[in-house]
């Protein structure tokens, strides 16, 4: 088993956080913009979900790249309009989706490949696909966090 198969349920539990979190938003409340600007709870979503889709690659998958996925970048508009954004529903699917596959992917994924160079290096000075991975798995887990903030926000109850 690989060194990378404890990182698929934490993801997965990720998901039962993020179901969490989101309970009760309603279309006001993901087009919110924090007071001192920044990003929509909308915004947000659909950067987790552009990274999932970029661990999906990090880890071997084959997935082909979907032009909205540019929408959700670093140097995106904080605040954007979410009017060109996928809708709420299809980027949770997609997460859901997504954590199928890691959970697949993760614990097959021999040391040797998780050990490989990555693409590129992330900001923490990770260098190799296990190191991209963990990353990405912080990453993820960071942004949650920020939507449990925009949550309070807008006036609905902690999630925990």
């Amino acid at each position: 088993m690989s060194s990378l198969a404890a990182l698929a349920p934490r993801l997965r539990f990720n998901e039962t956080l993020l179901r969490s979190v989101t309970k009760g938003m309603d279309a006001p409340a993901w087009s919110l913009v924090p007071p001192g600007g920044g990003n929509t709870p909308h915004w947000i979503l659909g950067h987790v979900v552009a990274s999932r889709r970029f661990m999906l690659r990090a880890a071997g998958h084959e997935l082909a790249t979907d032009p909205w996925e540019a929408l959700f970048g670093r140097g995106a508009e904080p605040g954007a309009a979410t009017d060109s954004f996928p809708p709420v529903e299809e980027l949770l699917a997609d997460l859901r989706a997504s954590g199928e596959t890691l959970s697949e992917l993760f614990p097959a994924m021999t040391d040797e490949a998780a050990a490989e160079p990555a693409a590129r290096p992330m900001p923490d000075g990770s260098d190799t696909v296990a190191g991209v991975l963990h990353f990405l798995y912080f990453h993820e887990t960071y942004h949650l966090g920020q939507l449990g903030l925009l949550r309070r926000m807008n006036g609905l109850d902690p999630f925990a």
